[in-house]
Parts: structure tokens; C-alpha cells; sequence
């Protein structure tokens, strides 16, 4: 149980510090005064803590822990999946992307961040109807932040931009 909330603890911090605007969001005040990192340094960061989480608990039998701890685990998985395959995005890695979203996908399949970033990838590697089926599951998901209703809007809109190209190519 200890070594499961000390991974959790660990990784949120290395969130925070990565992403200070996270910590901001959610009312954690100890990054305000710093940026997130784009650099290749920075991304190669981002990669270095996702993954050394998720090596971490592959360690961590989860059998074992209380119903509440597990749930903190799955969340973490889902976000280090999320966090990994955007950084796979990012470096034009598409099938590689695609599949550690599913991974993601595997333990939280109701995760509206998670099926974002999967509409996303299959518009870019255009699989337009698996793009449109994910359209559908995440309107039945009902995004309810004004962040994910934008980035849902600009699904739909990238979709359909890619749709009328397949169409004025035919």
C-alpha cells in the first residue's frame, strides 16, 4: 500500500513540476511562478516520468491494495498512457501512439481525455470512420468541462475537414 501512494505522490509532483498550469488548475500553488518545458529536454522529461511510473507499477500488485488505492492506479496508468502516446503525437509516431492510447483506453474506457487524443490520432492516420465511431462514443460520454466540449468541437471539426478532402480527392 505504501509504495502505491508513494508512486502516486511521486508522480503527481513530477506532474506539477512539469506541467505548473495543472497545479494552478487544480489549486496547488507551489509552480505558479514557472512555465511547462517545451524543449526536446522537457518532452524528453515528460517521457522519462510516464514511463518510470508505469515501470513502477508494473511492480506493484494491485490485487492486493484497497479499492480506493487501486482506483488511484488505474488513474495513473490511464495519464501516463495519455501523457506518452501526445508525446508520441508530437514526434509523428502515429501507430505507436494509437497504441499506447489503448493501453490507456484498457483500464479507464470511459476517460473522455483518453478518447480525445484517440479521435485525434485515427483523423491524422485517416481512419475516419473509426474517428466518427469515437465522435459518437464521446457525445454518449457527455463532456461536460468547457475544455473538452472545445476539444470535441475541434474533433468534429478536423473530421470533417479531412472527410471533405477524401471526398474533393474522389
Amino acid at each position: 500500500i505504501q509504495r502505491a501512494r508513494a508512486l502516486a505522490d511521486r508522480y503527481w509532483l513530477d506532474l506539477l513540476e512539469m506541467d505548473p498550469l495543472l497545479g494552478t488548475e487544480a489549486g496547488d500553488e507551489r509552480f505558479d511562478d514557472r512555465l511547462g518545458d517545451p524543449s526536446e529536454a522537457g518532452l524528453a522529461r515528460h517521457e522519462l516520468a510516464h514511463r518510470s511510473a508505469l515501470d513502477e507499477l508494473a511492480t506493484i500488485d494491485r490485487t492486493a491494495l484497497p479499492a480506493s488505492d487501486r482506483g488511484t492506479m488505474d488513474v495513473l496508468e490511464a495519464i501516463a498512457h495519455r501523457g506518452l502516446a501526445e508525446l508520441e503525437m508530437v514526434e509523428g509516431k502515429l501507430d505507436a501512439a494509437a497504441e499506447t492510447i489503448e493501453k490507456g483506453l484498457a483500464v479507464a474506457p470511459n476517460d473522455i481525455d483518453l478518447h480525445l487524443v484517440a479521435g485525434e490520432i485515427e483523423v491524422r492516420r485517416g481512419k475516419l470512420a473509426d474517428a466518427e465511431a469515437r465522435i459518437a462514443k464521446l457525445k454518449e460520454l457527455k463532456p461536460t468541462s468547457p475544455s473538452d466540449k472545445a476539444r470535441l468541437f475541434l474533433l468534429i471539426g478536423r473530421w470533417h475537414e479531412a472527410n471533405t478532402r477524401l471526398d474533393d480527392a474522389l
